[in-house]
């Protein structure tokens, strides 16, 4: 949805409370991406140890992490099965604001690894399908934390078949500016600084 001023965090949320159409499991995007999705995806070391692990997790669990003022995640609450989740991000002078619905909360630990990973699904109606994962991964053996995001999408509707150059250069933008951000703040944690 495109909007020409910014929106207020009432209305965002009531967006988010407001429901959306059905969305079922089978809407999600397969791994690996269906013929006509492209894949955009971007991995950062951000740290070491078990506290930048959770530090990290903590983020992206909580939506507490992204590339900045011109984009952001609404939510009501941790991430789990079932949620909406808002995006506003901040594009040529607008805002555009699309409700996505989380299809995944998984955490995987063993004797060498750790890790979470979120992923959400658009909803029917936004101008792109596709869905999109954020994983925080701990390997014990080296001590290293990196985070991983991963995407698959393609236009769904004609919005989105005329702006496919631009969205996904600002796709990759997102990635990569995230990224930068969370290794830049997790290196800068005192409780991770200290580890």
């Amino acid at each position: 949805m495109i909007l020409f001023r910014r929106p207020t965090d009432v209305w965002l949320h009531e967006q988010l409370a407001g429901g959306g159409p059905p969305f079922t499991r089978s809407d999600a995007i397969p791994d690996p991406a269906p013929r006509g999705f492209l894949r955009n995806a971007g991995s950062r070391l951000v740290g070491h140890g078990r506290e930048c692990f959770e530090e990290a997790a903590r983020r992206v669990r909580e939506w507490d992490f992204g590339p900045g003022d011109w984009c952001r995640f609404i939510a009501d609450g941790p991430a789990r099965e079932g949620q909406p989740v808002g995006v506003l991000a901040r594009c040529l002078g607008m805002h555009v604001f699309n409700v996505c619905e989380v299809v995944g909360v998984r955490e995987f630990d063993s004797a060498d690894w750790r890790s979470l990973c979120v992923s959400y699904a658009t909803r029917p109606g936004h101008d792109m399908a596709g869905a999109e994962a954020f994983r925080v991964a701990w390997d014990r053996t080296t001590d290293a934390v990196s985070v991983t995001i991963e995407s698959y999408s393609r236009p769904a509707s004609l919005i989105g078949w005329l702006a496919a150059p631009y969205i996904r250069s600002v796709q990759r933008r997102f990635v990569a500016e995230t990224l930068a951000a969370l290794e830049a703040d997790l290196y800068r944690t005192p409780a991770v600084v200290a580890a």
